[in-house]
Formats: C-alpha cells, structure tokens, sequence
C-alpha cells in the first residue's frame, strides 16, 4: 500500500510538471521567427474513455488518409538544392503561403494502467506516400514528394477525470508527444519536370485533447477536441540551409468502437477543421 502510494504521488508530480513545462516550451518557441511548415495533423486519438484495469493493456492497429492545408512564414529566402542547380521558393519578404498536404500511414498503438492512476501510451507509425504542394512567391510552384516511408513515434499520459459507467460518460484529458522524420526525394515543378532532392523534415509536436465516450450495446461512440502546437524543420541536406518555425492550432474529431467480441473491437474516426483524416483499424485487450 505505502509503495502503490508513492508511485501515484510520483505520477501525480510528474503530471503538474508537464503541465508547467509545456507552457514554459511554449513561451520559448513562439519568442522567435522562423520559418513554418505545419505538415501533419493532430494525432488521432483511435481509443475512448473507457477506463483500463491495473496491469492491463490495449493494442490497435489502424490505417489513416489525410490531407489538409497548411500555412507557413518566411523571413528571408528559402532554397531547395535541385541537382546542378538551387532553386529558390519563396522571396526574401516576409509573408504567409498556404499549402496543400496529403499522404497516408500505418500505426500500431499500445495503451497500457501499469498503476492504478494516470494510463500511459505509445505508437510508432510508418507514413506513407506524403507530398507537400508549396505556392512559390517565385514562378515556379513546388511540389517536394517522399519517396520512402517516413517514421514517426509518440508518448502519452491520460488522467481519468470520470469513469464510464452505465448511465454516465468517461471523461479523460490526454497529453501527448510526438517525433516525426520524413525525408523527401523528389522536386516537382509546375512543368511537371522532375528533379532530385534531399531534404530531411523533423517534427515534434506538443498535444493536449478532451476526450468524452458514452458505451452502448455494441457500440462506443467518442469525441473532444485537441489543442496542439506543432514546431517543425525542414533541412537541405546538400546546401545546409535549414529553416523552422511554429504553428498551434484546434482539431475536432469523433468516432465510434464496434464490439465483435468480449476483448476485439473495430474502431473508426474522421477528424475536421483545419486538418481532415479518416482513419480505421480494429484491437484488442489484453
């Protein structure tokens, strides 16, 4: 009992910390000016209220499609390397350029109570086919592609606010970091000429979500909000030229869990405004 009562006092401190530290990451971030590419969206949630038992796990596995319209700034010119030559994108001039993103990934999802307390998580993705449309302020629109699989991992805690229970909600608040590296190899010009790059992109990103659940018969409907602030770099590799920058932003999304058996589900979720992704995949307890 004394054991078990530190390790929630412990878990409770490392909470309030993360809570504290993220605001203060925050202030420092948004204290200068970079260069901004928000390229992917919010993490999906892909997982209700329902709270987990001690020493108990979830595992799933989902697919997702996504495309959304990112804006970024620049404060001087931005360079890309395309083989014997450079080609510049954006002019020297500050301004904001709105851009087209989509591809898809594959994620695996483990969501684990080693205590009785906060519940912990993890996932590693693999992203697939990802293209980034640039509107040049020069005369050439830019395309950059990712020809292989980019890779992106990612750390969560969950409080439990409320429990489900049958004739109430489960109500969870989730804090959420994740890594994310895609390399593009491929410049493609408006002629449709394409040249070959090397660009390496790294993103990290800062997630908090509100998370609400209902549990039915055969179906568990879910839905909240995320807030999540988003700092990414996008480095050629060939010139050393790099250029980073900021962006926060508000995502909605809702879904529902179909139960197959006692322990096998199948899980669905659309996430709207701003950034758009449909996702699906099926788990299991454990």
């Amino acid at each position: 009992m004394y054991r078990k009562n530190i390790s929630n006092t412990l878990l409770r401190k490392f909470f309030s910390l993360l809570c504290s530290h993220s605001l203060f990451f925050a202030f420092l971030l948004t204290h200068n000016n970079y260069f901004l590419i928000p390229v992917l969206y919010a993490s999906e949630t892909m997982d209700t209220a329902e709270q987990i038992e001690k020493g108990k796990f979830r595992l799933t596995f989902y697919y997702s499609c996504f495309e959304n319209n990112p804006a970024f700034k620049v404060s001087g010119p931005v360079r890309i390397s395309t083989g014997p030559g450079t080609g510049v994108i954006v002019t020297g001039a500050e301004t904001e350029i709105l851009c087209a993103g989509e591809g898809n990934q594959a994620n695996v999802k483990l969501t684990f109570n080693p205590f009785e307390g906060f519940i912990w998580w993890g996932k590693i993705t693999t992203i697939l086919n990802y293209t980034l449309t640039i509107p040049s302020t020069t005369a050439t629109s830019t395309q950059l592609q990712a020809v292989e699989p980019g890779i992106s991992a990612g750390l969560g805690i969950r409080y439990q606010v409320f429990p489900e229970t049958i004739v109430s909600p489960g109500i969870c608040i989730d804090f959420a970091l994740t890594a994310t590296e895609i390399n593009f190899k491929k410049f493609l010009s408006i002629s449709r000429q394409i040249q070959i790059v090397k660009n390496k992109f790294e993103m990290q990103e800062l997630q908090m979500s509100f998370l609400v659940s209902k549990k039915y018969r055969y179906i568990q409907p879910y839905g909240g909000f995320k807030v999540f602030r988003l700092y990414s770099k996008l480095l050629d590799e060939i010139s050393l030229e790099e250029s980073h920058g900021l962006k926060d932003n508000v995502n909605l999304y809702l879904g529902a869990k179909i139960n197959l058996k006692k322990f096998e589900w199948l899980i669905l979720e659309g996430n709207f405004i701003g950034e758009r992704s449909i996702s699906v995949g099926f788990g299991g307890k454990f």
